[in-house]
């Protein structure tokens, strides 16, 4: 429940863009797990700012663009019917580019965003997804039955996300791209993976300090309520306003 919605890489045409969808998903995970936020980022903005290009980019050249370009919202930059080419999604078209680039350093104002390799062993890997979803260079796709297999020779052409695994028979993606009606896949529990890598979401010590008890506690109530007490919906906002 807590992985992002599906949102496909490649609409009128391929963006090549996956670096920028499966970093942000792993992000606005992390983000639903520490505050139940539901923000949906542009990853037309990310691309721009790491400078991505078809074939693709590299996922910490990708990683570092939003450590140091932060996130906005989707509706700022969105993937719409009105972008026909790649040089039109890789620019500003129909957003304003002043506008984006402030709101980007306003998230960098609440979030600090990091990242590490993570050795490619089954031990590691399980240990890292206790506390993020893990991105993943991978060769995409080649089924074998109800699984995914690679070769190391075959390389890697794609960014994904691993958001599980079964024991010992396979890892859990959660893709940018359908197939059979659905962006989840299982890889072989010894596919070959090119890099791993582990994110890093937390709130910065500033903004911590000004979340005071009282904001706390409304800020539980309120998710309480709209959990477990849907009826009382209508109330909700009066929740979120300064006593």
């Amino acid at each position: 429940a807590l992985i992002p919605d599906f949102e496909p890489q490649s609409i009128q045409f391929e963006t090549a863009n996956c670096t920028s969808f499966n970093t942000l998903k792993a992000i606005q995970t992390l983000e639903t797990r520490l505050d139940q936020a539901k923000d949906n980022y542009s990853d037309r903005f990310l691309g721009i700012m790491a400078g991505t290009r078809p074939p693709g980019n590299d996922p910490i050249t990708v990683a570092e663009a939003l450590r140091k370009n932060g996130a906005i919202a989707e509706a700022l930059l969105p993937f719409s019917p009105i972008l026909l080419s790649v040089d039109d999604y890789y620019s500003f078209k129909a957003g304003d580019e002043v506008e984006c680039r402030k709101r980007g350093q306003e998230w960098l104002d609440t979030w600090n965003v990091g990242y590490e390799i993570v050795p490619i062993t089954p031990k590691m890997m399980k240990q890292a997804l206790l506390y993020s979803p893990l991105g993943a260079s991978v060769h995409g796709w080649n089924r074998e039955g109800e699984l995914y297999t690679s070769l190391p020779e075959w390389g890697q052409n794609h960014w994904a996300t691993i958001v599980g695994y079964k024991e010992g028979e396979y890892w859990i993606i959660d893709d940018s791209y359908l197939e059979d009606g659905t962006p989840i896949k299982h890889l072989r529990w010894d596919f070959p993976f090119g890099f791993v890598l582990r994110y890093h979401l937390e709130l910065r010590p500033d903004i911590k300090k000004k979340l005071s008890t009282w904001e706390v506690l409304l800020k539980d109530l309120r998710r309480v309520l709209e959990t477990w007490f849907p009826p009382f919906a209508p109330i909700l906002p009066m929740f979120e306003q300064p006593i």
